[in-house]
């Protein structure tokens, strides 16, 4: 893995103006309803918020990052994302060996938690956050999704070789490995789900195919529906019930790097699927996660501010205007008796805006998360092994390099260690960063440079 800084002096700086996508109506699946409007309710500087996940309407856990990797942690709310508190972290040491990043949570009760972290690890809760106890459940594996049936059963997928999921019905004590079938070794898992004690299924892809993997008795025989995605390449799932689900995903347009958002429905546990929406909306950077609170009210995230919403089980979805154009929307949950929570990959919990007190007002440098004009990632889609950052002189050493597919799991963190020419050059260097062996596909390439963090959407294709 080799990250190269090369001291540059000719080439000029590539000005990117990113240009608000035109909705287009491509299904009758968007209707102008009056939607509801959306605020940021905190700012947490230079955070990366991974993943949330509610008991109700007031009650939720979240875990994010410092600086990336600077520092990993647990927060809580207790009213409904107003305010939250750390009750759980750990601080990267000098020289030390690196942390884990916290990367998922499910919370099934106000008492019982479970996270997930990138190196194998759970931390879970009995007590409301009050105390946690570590486990290493799989080795130094990332541990990239989990899903709860209820405060016992939960479900997490590895990102290994092969393709694995671990399976608790004592909730957490002990873990029992659960192998896929190997038709399907050859995919990527994109989301899992435990819709019952007993129900594991999966979302697996490998653009442009995708399919869904289900069991009904904890793994030991699978079905397996190729390609059951009519119009995604699969995403983020979720189900209501053991019959009753919903996929949010993409698909590519043709045109540049643009991409529909595309929303489909199973009415018989995953066999088939019935698109609802397909269409480009806002940025046309397609969906990261989708929730429902009751089989009709859902919300679907993703993109860059796009947050979408259903009333009638999908049938229809309304476009929800918003303060966090420029970020990108990483999860949402949706705890009965709310509206929703949507937080962000640049530190930002966002409510429904009459919730968030009116002198709530978001900081005055919110775009930290956008790499600045002055800056140029190419090329882009990369197709070689190496993508290039063409950094302002304003940016210092070191530079810690994390890159994330669009559901925010980690694909590849690297150190960039400054040449013996220096960077520091009056017209500007460039980071050269090696690409190869990660699967195509968008990821959110992440610059964290002293106090600050730049961010780009860049695509692999092979």
């Amino acid at each position: 893995m080799k990250l190269l800084i090369q001291h540059f002096t000719r080439m000029g700086y590539c000005r990117i103006y990113p240009t608000i996508a035109i909705l287009h109506i491509a299904a009758a699946a968007l209707l102008s309803a009056q939607p509801v409007t959306w605020k940021t309710a905190q700012h947490y500087q230079d955070y990366y918020i991974w993943n949330i996940s509610c008991t109700d309407d007031s009650n939720c856990f979240a875990v994010a990052s410092y600086q990336q990797t600077a520092v990993s942690m647990i927060l809580r709310t207790t009213n409904g994302g107003l305010t939250w508190d750390s009750v759980y972290s750990e601080r990267q040491v000098p020289a030390g060996p690196r942390i884990p990043t916290y990367v998922g949570v499910a919370r099934p009760t106000r008492s019982r938690a479970i996270v997930v972290a990138d190196s194998g690890l759970i931390i879970r809760t009995t007590d409301g956050g009050a105390t946690w106890r570590r486990q290493r459940i799989a080795g130094r594996s990332t541990i990239a999704w989990i899903s709860m049936a209820d405060s016992m059963h939960g479900l997490v997928g590895l990102l290994a070789s092969p393709n694995s999921l671990m399976a608790t019905g004592d909730g957490g004590e002990t873990w029992d490995p659960v192998a896929f079938p190997d038709t399907v070794q050859s995919m990527g898992v994109t989301d899992v789900a435990m819709p019952t004690p007993t129900t594991f299924v999966a979302l697996m892809s490998w653009y442009p195919h995708n399919a869904v993997v289900r069991s009904d008795d904890r793994g030991a025989t699978w079905r397996v529906f190729p390609n059951a995605l009519p119009d995604s390449s699969a995403g983020s799932l979720w189900f209501n019930d053991s019959l009753h689900g919903w996929a949010a995903g993409d698909v590519y347009t043709g045109v540049g790097d643009n991409r529909r958002e595309v929303i489909s429905r199973t009415t018989d546990g995953g066999a088939t699927w019935t698109t609802q929406l397909n269409a480009e909306v806002g940025w046309k950077f397609g969906l990261t996660d989708i929730a429902f609170t009751s089989p009709d009210s859902g919300l679907a995230v993703g993109g860059i501010g796009t947050i979408l919403r259903t009333a009638d089980g999908g049938a229809h979805w309304t476009v929800e205007p918003n303060d966090l154009t420029a970020l990108q929307v990483l999860h949402v949950a949706y705890p009965r008796g709310s509206r929703g929570i949507v937080v962000t990959t640049v530190g930002r919990v966002a409510l429904p805006a009459d919730l968030v007190p009116a002198d709530v007002v978001p900081d005055a440098n919110a775009d930290d998360g956008a790499l600045p004009a002055t800056c140029a990632v190419y090329p882009n889609p990369v197709a070689n092994t190496s993508l290039t950052v063409l950094l302002p002189p304003s940016v210092s050493q070191p530079v810690h390099v994390v890159i994330t597919d669009v559901m925010g799991r980690v694909a590849r963190t690297l150190d960039a260690v400054a040449g013996t020419g220096g960077v520091a050059d009056t017209e500007g260097h460039e980071l050269h960063i090696d690409m190869s062996g990660i699967p195509a596909g968008a990821y959110m390439v992440h610059l964290s440079v002293r106090e600050r963090t730049f961010s780009r959407i860049v695509y692999v294709v092979r």
